[in-house]
């Protein structure tokens, strides 16, 4: 539902603002940068690329399923060193998700290099956590008072790559848009049927 309303104002989006004096171009990330439609001023190209997008299957849906699942085991769990490596697998593996994809976004913007005019990058997802994997950690603690699992998140602290694409964004004089598809979200562990974590004495 995030991703259907967000291509839905993307696409009036273009049509309201692309036009003879303005050119965009598309680019999707999902495991691997790709250039869906080079710029054009033809605001219906652009609709066309982000309809063919539409259609494709993003890496969340797979992400959020791990999330729920990690979640789920450290709630099972009775040992809070199981509970902790379940929580350090699960940012591992986000953490590198997250390293490939901002430096795709940093490559996107060192490519608008040269390019005259204004230069605007509107980046859409469901956010970028400053820490991966942040709340397996606090579920951990929630659980079993374990106050390490706090310090262990530090290691998955991801603020540093985020300034690389500050400090690239300014070398290129491109304005970031970061728009969040996500709107107003609860956590897995504060729905009806999954109201709290079990506490661990």
């Amino acid at each position: 539902q995030n991703r259907n309303r967000m291509f839905k104002r993307l696409k009036e989006f273009v049509a309201e603002n692309v036009g003879p004096r303005t050119e965009a171009e598309v680019v999707t990330y999902n495991r691997s940068l790709k250039v869906k439609r080079k710029f054009t001023s033809d605001a219906s190209e652009i609709v066309g690329a982000l309809e063919e997008t539409e259609l494709e299957t993003g890496a969340g849906t797979s992400q959020a399923s791990e999330r729920k699942d990690a979640l789920s085991r450290i709630n099972e769990s009775t040992d809070p060193n199981q509970a902790l490596q379940i929580a350090r697998s699960y940012s591992r593996s986000l953490r590198n998700d997250l390293q490939f994809a901002t430096d795709a976004i940093r490559d996107t913007i060192n490519q608008l290099a040269g390019m005259k005019g204004r230069k605007i990058l509107v980046y859409v997802s469901e956010g970028l956590p400053a820490t991966a994997g942040i709340e397996l950690f606090d579920a951990v603690q929630t659980k079993f008072r374990e106050n390490t699992s706090t310090l262990e998140a530090f290691e998955f602290d991801m603020n540093s790559k985020y300034t690389g694409i500050i400090q690239a964004a300014n070398a290129q004089g491109v304005t970031v848009w970061a728009l969040d598809a996500s709107g107003l979200t609860v956590d897995e562990f504060m729905t009806a049927e999954n109201r709290q974590m079990d506490i661990r004495p």
